[in-house]
């Protein structure tokens, strides 16, 4: 037993959501629901959705996420060009995990 720096901790974030970082570290993120893609390789294969924290990427910060963002799947008229994007971003959230 012992403590952990949350600094050297990385997140292992799946790549759909990884890339919409933007400089931020990822805190914590849930998967909220599966949607099914018609479009994903044509199989009809489930797609998650998410809820993510996020923080700047500073030392010493009082709490440990300041955003909150929501990835929902976009579908497109061309079913092989549905996304993930972002539906919600909430900025200046301040909070802690255990909360």
């Amino acid at each position: 037993m012992g403590w952990v720096l949350a600094r050297m901790v990385d997140i292992d974030v799946p790549l759909d959501i990884a890339q919409y970082a933007e400089g931020q570290r990822f805190v914590a993120f849930f998967v909220l629901d599966q949607v099914q893609d018609a479009g994903k390789e044509g199989t009809g294969k489930n797609v998650a959705q998410y809820l993510c924290a996020m923080t700047e990427p500073h030392d010493g910060l009082p709490y440990d996420y300041d955003q909150i963002r929501v990835f929902h799947l976009e579908c497109q008229k061309t079913p092989l060009r549905n996304r993930l994007s972002r539906a919600r971003s909430e900025r200046r959230t301040a909070g802690n995990r255990d909360e």
